[in-house]
Parts: structure tokens; C-alpha cells; sequence
């Protein structure tokens, strides 16, 4: 992900950069139950997506320890290979300029054409190491000029919640990122 940046004016999160996405028009929001299962879908993939980045406080010098951390590198590369034939094999959509929010998400695709309050389906990849798509519904809020903005709705907390960390998670990296160049 490229980077993304704290918005002042809705105070979120938001990430702007190149996501594989996908959009389809549908004809109303799924049932209820539908919407459930996509929300634990989803909670499924944003825990994932955010396990691998928390640190574990261990003692170096235990021979336990130093073998417990080759494991996990041998793990992390099967790992990684998986990710790798996993994205050949599966279509992934193109990559399109978008602005994800928790609440909404913004993208340039001048080649399609929605119209105002149509109901989307929206698959997209906002971690690479993990080849699986959020699911999300919306509405579109506007569609012009090959800008297009959709809200999401029947979204829960939880996902709401862990996509937030997402996003706070690719923000401080951008921080950071941005004063080493410095």
C-alpha cells in the first residue's frame, strides 16, 4: 500500500493508494443473514491481516526461543509461497486509485458507470499477504467524471473497528516512512 493519511475533516483514517478492487452492480442489499455471514467474513480476514504484526515480548538467549524463531521463518516463507500461488491462481481484479475509509471508499475508474443510490458489491484487497477480499454492500453516493464513491452499509462495529486498525496500522507506517526519508 502506498499511503495513507489522517483526515482531518471526518476525523477517520484513511487509506489512498493502488488496492486490487472489484465492483458489481446488484439489485438490493443481501438478507440480513447474509450480511452476518459477510461481517464474520470479513472479521475473519481483518484479524488475520492483523495478527502477524503483533510483537511478542521473549528472551533471545533461551534455546526454546531461537528455535521457536526459526520455525516461524520457515512458516513465514511456506507462508509466502502459499500468498504467491494463491494470487496466480485467483483472479485478482485490477489495481485501482482508491480512498478507503472504514465507512466509505472513493476510486477512479473511468471506464464504468453507476448511477446515483445503485446498490454495489465490492470485493477488496487491502492486504497483500493475504489474497482474500473484504466483502462489503453499499450505496453509490456519487459517479462522475470516472469518480466514483460508494458508502457502505450493513457493516458491523467489529469489522468497522478492525479496519480502522488497519488503516491507523498503514498511517503510522506512512509516518514513518516518511521521516526516514526525511
Amino acid at each position: 500500500m502506498s499511503q495513507s493519511e489522517f483526515n482531518s475533516q471526518s476525523d477517520s483514517l484513511v487509506f489512498q493508494g493502488l488496492l486490487p478492487a472489484r465492483f458489481k452492480a446488484i439489485e438490493e442489499l443481501p438478507s440480513p443473514s447474509t450480511l452476518v455471514i459477510s461481517n464474520e467474513k470479513n472479521e475473519h480476514t481483518l484479524r488475520s491481516s492483523l495478527m502477524p504484526s503483533e510483537p511478542l515480548e521473549i528472551d533471545d538467549n533461551d534455546e526454546l526461543t531461537q528455535f521457536l524463531k526459526r520455525q516461524e521463518a520457515k512458516l513465514d516463507l511456506l507462508t509466502d509461497m502459499v500468498t504467491e500461488l494463491l494470487t496466480q491462481q485467483s483472479h485478482m481484479p485490477a489495481e485501482l486509485d482508491v480512498r478507503l475509509t472504514a465507512e466509505s471508499l472513493v476510486w477512479q475508474d473511468p471506464n464504468a458507470d453507476f448511477a446515483l443510490e445503485q446498490c454495489l458489491e465490492i470485493d477488496i484487497y487491502v492486504t497483500p499477504a493475504i489474497p482474500k477480499a473484504l466483502r462489503f454492500y453499499g450505496f453509490v453516493r456519487s459517479s462522475e467524471e470516472g469518480q466514483h464513491s460508494v458508502e457502505f452499509s450493513g457493516v458491523n462495529q467489529t469489522v468497522t473497528d478492525l479496519l480502522e486498525k488497519i488503516l491507523f496500522r498503514h498511517h503510522r507506517r506512512a509516518v514513518a516512512q516518511q521521516r526516514m526519508s526525511s
